[in-house]
C-alpha cells in the first residue's frame, strides 16, 4: 500500500544509521536494459518531483489505482510533493520508473532499519500496467535494497483482492510471511503481508545481479 507512510506496528523510521542517511543524501539511478527496453529508477530533485507530481496524483486518485491500493482520497500535486518530503525526512528512498524515457509510475523503499524495509510501488497508468513492468521495476528497486542498503529482507502489504498485484511479487520473488514482523507493516487485518530477501531475488532473476547499474546522478 503506499498513502500515508504512517508507522509500521513500532519504531520504524527512527532508527536510521549514519551509513543510511548518508545513502539518502545521495541521488541515484538504477538502470536496466532488458527485453528491449530501458527501465530506470531514478531519484529526483525537487524540480523534477515538482514537473511530475500532477500526474503522479493523478495516477493515485485513479478509480482502479485506488481500488487495488485502498486509497480512499484524491490527491493534488502538492500532496504528492508533502508526501515525498515526509518520506525522505525519515530516510525513505524513493524513486520515479522510466520506461524508455516515459514516466510509468513511481517506487519507495520506507520505514528503514539496519536491516529490512518496506516496499511499495505504482505502474500509473492503466495502459502500462499487465505488461510485466512492474516486476521489471521492482527488481530494480530490490536490487538498489539489497546491494546498496545492504539490507536482509524486504517487506510488503497487499489488500486481498489485489490478486494482479499478489502475482507481480511473487514472480519478484516474495513469499506470503504470517510471521509477527511482517504482520506488523498490515494497516488491515485482512492485509496479505509478504518478504523478500536477497537470495530470492537473485534465484529467481539471476542475471539482474550482472545486468543491472546503480549510479549516483
Amino acid at each position: 500500500m503506499r498513502l500515508p507512510i504512517g508507522d509500521a506496528g513500532g519504531p520504524l523510521g527512527n532508527m536510521f544509521s549514519q551509513e543510511c542517511r548518508s545513502v539518502n543524501e545521495a541521488r541515484y539511478s538504477v538502470t536496466w536494459k532488458k527485453n528491449g527496453k530501458l527501465l530506470v529508477a531514478k531519484q529526483p530533485s525537487d524540480a523534477e518531483l515538482a514537473e511530475h507530481a500532477q500526474r503522479l496524483a493523478d495516477w493515485y486518485g485513479d478509480e482502479y489505482n485506488r481500488y487495488m491500493m485502498a486509497g480512499t482520497e484524491s490527491l493534488h500535486a502538492q500532496d504528492v510533493i508533502d508526501f515525498w518530503a515526509e518520506l525522505r525526512a525519515q530516510g525513505g528512498q524513493a524513486f520515479l520508473l522510466y520506461v524508455d524515457g516515459q514516466l510509468v509510475g513511481d517506487a519507495d523503499l520506507r520505514h528503514i532499519e539496519t536491516d529490512r524495509a518496506e516496499f511499495a510501488i505504482m505502474i500509473g497508468a492503466r495502459d502500462t500496467q499487465g505488461q510485466g513492468l512492474g516486476t521489471l521495476l521492482s527488481v530494480l528497486i530490490h536490487a538498489f535494497a539489497f546491494e546498496t542498503l545492504k539490507l536482509s529482507a524486504v517487506y510488503l502489504t497487499i489488500v486481498p483482492h489485489n490478486e494482479p498485484g499478489r502475482r507481480c511479487y511473487e514472480k519478484v520473488g516474495y513469499v506470503r510471511d504470517d510471521g509477527p514482523l511482517a504482520r506488523g507493516y498490515a494497516e488491515a487485518d485482512d492485509d496479505i503481508a509478504m518478504r523478500i530477501t536477497k537470495d530470492a531475488l537473485f534465484a529467481r532473476h539471476p542475471l539482474a545481479l550482472t545486468e543491472i547499474v546503480i549510479s549516483r546522478n
